[in-house]
């Protein structure tokens, strides 16, 4: 969620005279859960079967991939409107090193990442339309 706090911040940090008064007042009326709303429904995962091509590379070179443990449970991250795949996740996120993932954790995994870019996309689409309210963008 983007707050005046942060608004000042990044606009401050980029040059911008924004006060804390202005950042609210030109978040106010944009509805921040609507957007976010807007980006989980644009989303979607899945578990890979390991077979399908992805975004046109085949499964075989994907397999081929340093980063992908043997056996492991595999996630990807779509975009619904057009079917995408803008993550492909062959390990745990975060581990130190290539852990796999057996199936139960890439799903929970996989629920968290769409939150997390869901969220990222929300609050890139609210400071974009804050800085054009104040005529900064």
């Amino acid at each position: 969620m983007v707050t005046p706090d942060l608004l000042t911040n990044i606009a401050n940090s980029a040059g911008l005279a924004v006060t804390l008064e202005s950042a609210a007042a030109a978040l106010d009326g944009i509805d921040q859960g609507a957007i976010l709303a807007e980006e989980q429904q644009a989303l979607t995962w899945e578990l890979w079967d390991k077979q399908s091509p992805i975004n046109g590379v085949p499964a075989e070179q994907l397999l081929a991939r340093d980063d992908v443990p043997p056996g492991g449970a595999i996630y990807l991250i779509r975009e619904k409107a057009t079917g995408n795949v803008l993550y492909f996740q062959p390990h745990l996120p975060g581990a130190a090193g290539i852990v796999a993932m057996d199936e139960a954790t890439a799903s929970t995994e996989a629920g968290s990442h769409v939150q997390a870019v869901a969220q990222t996309r929300a609050d890139q689409r609210v400071l974009q339309e804050a800085l054009r309210k104040l005529g900064l963008a």
